[in-house]
């Protein structure tokens, strides 16, 4: 059975060396450092909802301190006073992070323009390039796809339009619809907001 410490201090874990097999030093409430035979410390909390045993990982020490682990606990207990799994609670903001990050219009664009470059004429694919970079992603590269609407990219639109070049915003909207149907193809978006702009756009001369 592994010996049990009330209360850890920082000494006690600098000191704590590592052994043949792993073991865990007990700080209370659930929070314990497991120490691995590479020398990894590694802090988890132990702790029940719904009826069922779970442990969730805070990160390895130094990184995470002794204060910021017991912080960290102190916002599990929080969760768990509340009726929230923290679990469930980590995955969403880890959700949210992908599309404020990973899911964004320009990420999702560069996809397709690779995709598609492989397939287009040399001076076709400098045309759409440079469409992209300089009418749409200036203005909505960094959004999360799925947070765009109708009105962002009318704006996009009417900004080409203000300049005269017609032609150059009915295309630019078939290069946006084209990366919303990508996007809901692999499951990053759930609609096309360039379809609302049909009517709006119909005096656009046809691709």
């Amino acid at each position: 059975m592994p010996k049990k410490i009330s209360g850890l201090t920082t000494f006690l874990i600098k000191s704590a060396k590592p052994k043949e097999k792993s073991y865990k030093l007990f700080d209370g409430n659930g929070l314990y450092l497991f120490i691995t035979p590479t020398g990894g410390k590694l802090w988890n909390v132990k702790y029940r909802f719904d009826g069922k045993g779970k442990k969730i990982s805070l990160g390895a020490f130094p990184a995470v301190s002794l204060s910021l682990a017991r912080e960290k606990l102190s916002e599990i207990k929080e969760l768990l006073a509340h009726g929230t799994d923290p679990m469930d609670a980590r995955q969403t903001v880890k959700a949210e992070l992908t599309e404020t990050t990973v899911n964004t219009f320009k990420n999702i664009i560069n996809e397709c323009f690779k995709q598609q470059s492989n397939i287009w004429t040399e001076g076709h694919t400098d045309k759409i390039k440079a469409r992209i970079d300089n009418d749409i992603l200036p203005f909505i590269g960094d959004r999360p796809i799925k947070h765009l609407s109708a009105p962002d990219i009318l704006a996009v639109l009417r900004r080409v339009e203000s300049r005269g070049a017609i032609e150059t915003a009915h295309r630019i909207r078939t290069i946006c619809s084209q990366v919303f149907r990508y996007a809901i193809a692999t499951n990053r978006a759930e609609s096309d907001p360039t379809i609302a702009l049909l009517n709006d756009l119909c005096n656009f001369t046809n691709t």
